[in-house]
């Protein structure tokens, strides 16, 4: 549904709220299993932290104004 609205620039604010809530929450419980080392997999958890701040930022804090709307729109693509 988010990549919908971004394609048809239509703004799902239920739906992109729960998008970003979820994809945080799946990234963030993945560092809470024990591990010895640094891993692929906290790799990519790591990445994917950093790529969703750009977008919950961008999305609620810039208002999507100016490139903050091409930021978000690419931010949530790479988090898909």
């Amino acid at each position: 549904m988010v990549a919908l609205g971004l394609l048809s620039a239509k703004r799902f604010d239920g739906w992109t709220a729960l998008f970003l809530v979820t994809t945080v929450a799946t990234s963030d419980t993945g560092f809470f299993f024990p591990f010895k080392g640094f891993t692929p997999g906290i790799a990519i958890g790591i990445i994917s932290l950093v790529v969703l701040s750009i977008a919950i930022v961008a999305r609620y804090r810039r208002h999507l104004v100016g490139g903050w709307q091409r930021a978000y729109a690419i931010s949530a693509v790479i988090a898909l």
